[in-house]
């Protein structure tokens, strides 16, 4: 498990906490789940690859909304990932998932 400490807080503050009690929890979680199937080694990474991803979207890309414990959550997809992000907007909402 990553310490959010290892975590630049300019890429903590995009990752939202979605349904778990921290960003941290939250990062972690979905590093571990989707990370080496991807071939991403370090959580850094994995941060900025989602990041990356969603700025290929625009305001008026079409998501497709997500039922969770997180409201107004869309995930938009690409090459075979999705990247899940709270809000209406790809490039300015905050990241809750990200993998295949």
């Amino acid at each position: 498990m990553y310490s959010t400490r290892a975590i630049p807080s300019t890429l903590l503050n995009k990752w939202g906490a979605g349904s778990f009690s921290t960003i941290a929890d939250s990062v972690n979680y979905h590093f571990a789940t989707h990370a080496g199937r991807m071939g991403i080694k370090d959580i850094v990474s994995y941060i900025n690859a989602a990041d990356s991803m969603r700025l290929q979207f625009t305001s008026t890309s079409q998501g497709t909304h997500v039922q969770g414990a997180t409201p107004n959550v869309y995930r938009y997809r690409a090459n075979g990932l999705f990247v899940d992000v709270a809000g209406t907007n790809p490039k300015t909402g905050i990241l809750i998932s990200f993998g295949y």
